[in-house]
């Protein structure tokens, strides 16, 4: 009985041995589609000032090129969470394996349209006809410019969407 004991303990230490620390932290996965947007500066603002490691996550923050990237990245499972705007959510809705968890209110004040500033074009009806830039197929800028183009009264002619990307951090 004796050397039973001792075979179980000498197991349950072993096993001890062999198993990470209780204390390690989990590692979470998380795709950014635009990280020089504003809007999703509240990870960086956590990482900075130590709030998942507080509570034992750790971060790996991974920046794509647009939400579509984003998607494949989900897909792929090379995501854990993907920030994403409500553009986002179509998606979902088109059977991408995902589920919406929170979202944030308000319209996007934060998004603009930019020209050069000696540009001839002064008003948004001055870019009909004209070449304009978007992140990717199925982003807030695509969604927000085809709103544009609706209410000006273009049709799909009047204009071109180019999609440019967003500045990657990887």
């Amino acid at each position: 009985m004796l050397g039973y004991h001792r075979r179980l303990l000498a197991i349950a230490l072993l096993a001890l041995l062999i198993a990470p620390p209780i204390s390690s932290a989990e590692t979470l996965r998380v795709g950014n589609p635009a990280p020089q947007a504003f809007s999703f500066l509240p990870i960086d603002v956590a990482l900075d000032q130590g709030i998942f490691k507080k509570h034992g996550i750790e971060i790996e923050k991974i920046g794509l090129s647009g939400s579509a990237k984003l998607h494949q990245a989900m897909v792929a499972g090379v995501l854990d969470i993907a920030l994403g705007a409500g553009t986002d959510i179509g998606f979902l809705v088109k059977g991408a394996p995902e589920i919406a968890v929170a979202a944030l209110a308000g319209p996007p004040l934060l998004l603009g349209v930019v020209v050069p500033y000696a540009s001839p074009l002064k008003t948004a009806d001055d870019l009909k006809g004209k070449k304009i830039g978007i992140s990717t197929v199925g982003s807030l800028t695509q969604w927000l410019m085809l709103r544009l183009a609706s209410q000006k009264g273009w049709g799909r002619d009047d204009f071109t969407l180019v999609t440019v990307g967003a500045e990657q951090t990887i």
